[in-house]
């Protein structure tokens, strides 16, 4: 049997409390951020250096080397499309660079 353990989410509407599985690590943003600038260019950079990890380039050369890059497969998990000031789409869109790395590593 999965134990879990509660923990409670602070969001716009009234807190929920989730069931997560013990042991799970849990990512909290203590408060929030100033806009970026440009959030493109952040994202690109981040992704090409990144903090405490490697790479997302080096991550998916490395992941499944038995397989063409033309066989590998990711997904992308991004927040709902209804918050506006999250850029997903058009010129300025934060999913761009993450793609755009994907595509260079043959995915």
């Amino acid at each position: 049997m999965l134990t879990t353990l509660p923990w409670r989410i602070q969001t716009d509407i009234p807190a929920i409390t989730l069931g997560v599985p013990a042991g799970t690590d849990l990512l909290a943003v203590p408060r929030p951020a100033p806009p970026l600038a440009n959030p493109t260019s952040a994202i690109a950079q981040a992704l090409l250096a990144p903090r405490g990890t490697l790479p997302l380039a080096r991550v998916v050369a490395a992941a499944s080397p038995e397989k063409a890059p033309v066989d590998k497969t990711a997904t992308i998990v991004v927040s709902d499309i209804t918050r506006p000031d999250v850029p997903y789409t058009g010129p300025a869109s934060i999913l761009r660079p993450v793609l755009r790395t994907l595509e260079a590593q043959g995915l």
